[in-house]
């Protein structure tokens, strides 16, 4: 049984040119999912630096309103004692005869 070598080779040669272009094809493929990677990092790093932009507001909102619930706390404490105060005026008027 002889081989034609020549045969052979050509046969060897088509497979490897197909397998060249399938390689090729695979490697456009993954050139435009690595784009699509890099555009979606730099989308999700956008989104994260407004996430913290928003954090830092909410915090600052976060402060102002503390301020102002211990402001109104206090005016309602004095609020209280003036009540109170004047509560006690009445009281002390009205059992006078």
């Amino acid at each position: 049984m002889e081989r034609n070598y020549d045969e052979v080779i050509s046969d060897m040669l088509i497979q490897l040119g197909a397998m060249e272009s399938r390689w090729e094809l695979l490697d456009h493929r993954l050139e435009k999912a690595d784009k699509r990677l890099d555009l979606t990092i730099k989308r999700m790093v956008k989104a994260e630096q407004r996430l913290e932009n928003q954090e830092k507001r909410m915090e600052l909102f976060d402060q102002k309103l503390e301020k102002s619930l211990k402001e109104l706390k206090e005016f309602s404490s004095m609020q209280s004692q003036v009540n109170k105060y004047f509560l006690d005026v009445i009281k002390k008027n009205s059992l006078k005869p």
